[in-house]
């Protein structure tokens, strides 16, 4: 895991908390010449999606972990897995944080939800949507721009789209034609409509967890990353 000296103000109250109330799990199928899959566990708040954590698997006894809010912070750290598994609560200090600031924001204007027909998948009624440039099919091909596909369980309509996408949730906030509800699949393909990353739902189950941030961060200017080892 590479880490870098950022020089910005971060502003954060003390011991300031994020709490999830689900974890969604996805089979994730990276498609290249060596093809690869693996589980991305995402713990998420059903209300809120503008922050969401996600591990991945780092050996047999540590995930990586990314805790990120938009517009805001991001931190990357190891965890033991006893201590995800068995406890509530993940504490991070000031070390682990770094400060975030969405640069893909003008890329909306560039980019457009465009809702297909109805999926009927193990059969349940799926809504199908794809995000998609605006652009000239000439220019997506000179620049080489893909597009995700979402498949969504609009059934669970209290829950919040979970977005790892930074343009698809912007595009989410500016346009409000997405649904709420629980994605069930998300893909994303090439500009040659390659299928290049696949993330499927294989669990889905309410949790109660924090990640804390245990110090005011306030004061801290020159705030370097480095590895958390509880």
């Amino acid at each position: 895991m590479r880490f870098l000296l950022l020089f910005f103000p971060l502003v954060l109250v003390s011991q300031k908390a994020f709490n999830f109330d689900y974890t969604l799990v996805y089979k994730t199928t990276y498609f290249k010449e060596d093809t690869t899959t693996v589980n991305r566990i995402f713990l998420v708040n059903s209300k809120d999606n503008s922050y969401y954590a996600l591990l991945t698997k780092n050996d047999s006894l540590r995930y990586n972990l990314i805790l990120h809010q938009r517009d805001s912070l991001h931190a990357e750290v190891q965890i033991n897995k006893d201590l995800f598994l068995n406890g509530e609560a993940i504490n991070m200090d000031c070390k682990t944080i770094v400060p975030f600031r969405n640069p893909y924001k003008n890329q909306i204007k560039y980019y457009d939800f465009i809702k297909l027909n109805d999926t009927v998948l193990d059969a349940k009624v799926l809504k199908t949507y794809v995000l998609k440039s605006n652009l000239n099919e000439r220019k997506i091909k000179r620049k080489k721009i893909g597009y995700n596909s979402y498949l969504i369980d609009s059934t669970i309509k209290d829950f919040k789209p979970n977005f790892d996408h930074e343009t698809a949730y912007e595009e989410w906030k500016t346009d409000y034609v997405f649904p709420n509800g629980v994605f069930v699949s998300k893909i994303f393909y090439d500009s040659e409509a390659n299928k290049r990353v696949e993330q499927n739902l294989i669990e889905f189950k309410p949790v109660h967890r924090f990640i804390t941030i245990i110090e005011d961060c306030n004061t801290n200017y020159n705030i370097k990353v480095s590895n958390y080892k509880p």
